[in-house]
């Protein structure tokens, strides 16, 4: 019987009644039975694990229901193109809907349960990659009293004015005038969305093993030193700029706020944040590079998340109908999440095709004219998708600016925007 958990938190609740697509293959995958007993052992140690969690009808508090979570599992045929799988379908994903496709797994789950840290673990446990009674596993996610004020003591703790100084630089970032690389087309920002949008669109390019390859190369030959996400997010950022798409000049670049706990703690509710940091100069990976590690080591990600939560309460309260309404930027709002941080995760599951090996997310990106961008590297190629509006977005432009830079990284970054 469905069980009445905690309480929706305020985290969670920035992300509450979206959902997140992940498609994973090819795998080996247990079959149907199999699957069905590693996701009860699992459920069964109660709403800790969140993997059987669904809002009430009112929001306010998490309900645990493994019954309904084994009952929505569904089994299909391969398709010819296993990318065919992450067109949304509107169905309910209540707890989380799982589709075995013969050699691949799609999973829909609501997105204020948890985001990549909390599909991974799934989809471990459905492909049966780390039984599901590992103690190690089950220790980490018990220590539930370890969140964002535990993540704010100990970095905060001993001089609590860096919040200050966190803040001045977050209002100084905004402040900072765009350059010439990114043009201002401004335009009035809208009041409201715009109506009657259809579900989002997931575009992907593949960056081969060789081209991956020259990147890194070309990197420790001119910027030793530069993360291959910042490349990503600086390359990406031109490429959509050439291909005709006006960004916006300050991007969001999330962070996973674990760093910030005791060792072996994994809460698996929504724990990551987004900064924003200066894309003008996408040409620039290593003043983006250092522009990022600065942020996280002045707990910049961690102000952010309380701030964008206390913001977000106060709108549902002030808000006659608990809503607020939403503005759409007179630029584009781009949003890039890398999984390379979670690369062992990636490395343990049951792989069967190692050159053909995807690992991809989508979500309807958090404002409607918003693209969301996601980097993976999986047995030495670089997976790039981008989710986004098709009625506000060319997709043929999208895919142009994802193939230029896959096809050819450090010429993209190396020639003058």
């Amino acid at each position: 019987m469905p069980v009445t958990g905690p309480r929706i938190g305020l985290s969670d609740r920035i992300h509450l009644g979206e959902s997140a697509t992940a498609l994973i293959g090819p795998v080996d995958l247990p079959d149907l039975e199999t699957v069905r007993r590693n996701l009860d052992a699992f459920a069964s140690f109660g709403p800790a694990t969140r993997i059987a969690l669904r809002p009430d009808p009112d929001g306010r508090r998490w309900i645990h229901d493994p019954r309904r979570l084994l009952d929505t599992i569904e089994v299909v045929d391969e398709p010819a193109d296993p990318l065919d799988l992450l067109v949304p379908d509107g169905r309910p994903n209540a707890p989380m809907r799982i589709t075995l496709a013969g050699r691949y797994l799609r999973t829909d789950h609501e997105h204020g349960v948890g985001e990549i840290r909390f599909g991974l673990l799934a989809h471990q446990i459905i492909t049966g990659a780390v039984s599901p009674q590992d103690p190690v596993m089950l220790a980490q996610i018990s220590r539930r009293w370890d969140g964002l004020a535990t993540a704010g003591l100990r970095v905060f703790g001993s001089r609590p004015t860096r919040v200050f100084d966190v803040l001045r630089s977050m209002r100084e970032t905004k402040r900072t005038p765009a350059g010439p690389e990114f043009p201002i087309d401004a335009g009035a920002p809208a009041t409201t969305p715009p109506p009657n949008l259809g579900p989002h669109t997931v575009a992907v390019a593949a960056m081969p093993a060789d081209a991956l390859g020259d990147l890194r190369a070309w990197r420790d030959a001119t910027l030793p030193g530069t993360s291959l996400f910042a490349l990503v997010v600086s390359g990406l950022t031109r490429a959509l700029v050439r291909a005709g798409i006006t960004v916006d000049d300050v991007g969001t670049l999330p962070v996973d706020l674990r760093r910030y706990l005791p060792r072996g703690t994994n809460p698996l509710a929504n724990f990551v944040s987004g900064i924003q940091l200066p894309l003008r100069d996408g040409n620039d990976p290593a003043r983006l590079h250092d522009d990022l590690t600065a942020a996280v080591a002045s707990g910049c990600p961690i102000v952010s998340l309380a701030r964008v939560t206390a913001l977000s309460r106060a709108a549902q309260l002030l808000s006659p109908d608990g809503r607020h309404a939403t503005m759409l930027p007179p630029k584009t709002p781009l949003v890039f999440t890398g999984i390379q941080a979670h690369q062992q995760l990636m490395d343990s599951f049951p792989w069967i095709d190692r050159d053909n090996s995807v690992y991809v997310t989508g979500t309807r990106p958090a404002v409607p004219n918003g693209i969301t961008l996601q980097s993976a590297t999986i047995h030495d190629r670089l997976l790039i998708s981008a989710s986004f509006q098709p009625e506000l977005h060319s997709p043929e432009r999208i895919r142009e600016a994802l193939t230029a830079f896959a096809t050819d990284p450090a010429g993209v970054l190396h020639r003058p925007g």
